[in-house]
């Protein structure tokens, strides 16, 4: 088997983005010099290809050569990712800060008293709380090596056939989707954290600038769940950061996977089975806004909804999770069977 490609693309992931191109057409020439040696003094292609990549090393080992300094917080090969997700999770968290002001704007404009320097004092916290965050997280993945794990914890000498396989079109994992999960993931976080009084019915008042809220949650039973929303939400963030740093699926990421979607599940099912959860209070404070005609039919219409939505709740969550899971084995039984072809 020829190795060449998958050496090249195994040296490669250990570099930054930006000098991918050039080492690899670098590294392609390269060894196509020492094969041409190899074989025009008689040798066979594959023995030589063998003896060539012996003699470069492990990847890891010979990306090393590209750089100068080898001790880093946050090294090469990770710098690019981070400043990408850093920027990302920054302006995700002022995003969703700001919809959280701009939301206390539109429920209290009359009274003009909108807390414009709270507002910077957040947005700044905000910010220097998720690069604290991003900055460690991606420190903690540059020290476990997570990237060169393949053969590093080995005490083997390295040879080809410890690299690792190319990767299979369906297994590979999208930069974009991941990045779309960890702005869903930030989103989310806000939305929970700063503002759960804030997740309810939103009614305009006809002939006013400002708008009804009425909360869905009971906001104080609520927050005793809020550690285990933020564990499950810093759990997913890691997992996407790591599925980019990879590119592809592994054994290791499809169990990660599953774990995060069945804690998910579990934190889900217990929050909204909580008999308190929800505003004991939505139907009598919605029937007290202008825009709600007072009559019996009304009230037994929006009781028959409320309740209805609230029953569904888990057996959505619970489809969600199974759809999820599905799409999980089988990429996983297609993991399977390109790891034995």
């Amino acid at each position: 088997m020829d190795y060449t490609e998958r050496y090249i693309h195994a040296v490669i992931s250990h570099l930054p983005l930006s000098q991918r191109a050039d080492i690899k057409a670098e590294l392609e020439s390269l060894i196509a010099d020492m094969l041409e040696e190899r074989l025009v003094a008689g040798e066979n292609r594959e023995q030589a290809i063998d003896k060539i990549l012996r003699s470069l090393g492990a990847p890891d080992t010979f990306a090393e050569q590209y750089d100068a300094k080898p001790r880093y917080l946050i090294g090469p090969n990770l710098f690019d990712l981070y400043k990408t997700i850093l920027k990302i999770v920054i302006v995700a968290s002022v995003i969703g800060m700001t919809i959280s002001f701009g939301i206390q704007l539109g429920l209290a404009i009359d009274e003009r008293s909108f807390p414009f320097g709270n507002y910077i004092a957040s947005i700044f916290s905000v910010a220097l709380e998720s690069f604290a965050w991003v900055t460690i997280i991606f420190a903690l993945i540059q020290k476990s090596n997570i990237i060169t794990s393949e053969w590093n914890h080995s005490n083997k000498q390295w040879e080809p056939s410890m690299l690792p396989p190319l990767v299979h079109e369906r297994l590979k994992i999208k930069p974009s989707s991941a990045i779309i999960a960890i702005i869903v993931q930030v989103f989310a976080f806000a939305l929970f954290t700063f503002s759960p009084a804030y997740i309810g019915a939103f009614l305009k008042v006809e002939g006013q600038l400002n708008w009804e809220l009425v909360p869905f949650l009971n906001i104080d039973v609520f927050k005793t769940y809020l550690p285990f929303i933020w564990i499950t939400i810093f759990y997913a963030i890691v997992l996407e950061i790591i599925k980019m740093i990879r590119g592809q699926w592994t054994t290791g990421i499809f169990v990660a996977h599953a774990i995060w979607s069945l804690i998910s599940l579990a934190v889900g099912i217990a929050l909204f089975s909580h008999p308190s959860i929800w505003n004991g209070q939505f139907i009598a404070q919605l029937a007290q806004t202008p825009l709600f005609e007072h009559t019996e039919a009304n009230i037994i219409f929006a009781t028959t909804i409320w309740d209805n939505t609230r029953i569904w709740v888990i057996p959505t969550i619970i489809l969600i999770t199974v759809i999820d899971l599905g799409s999980l084995v089988y990429k996983f039984v297609t993991f399977r069977k390109q790891k034995s072809s």
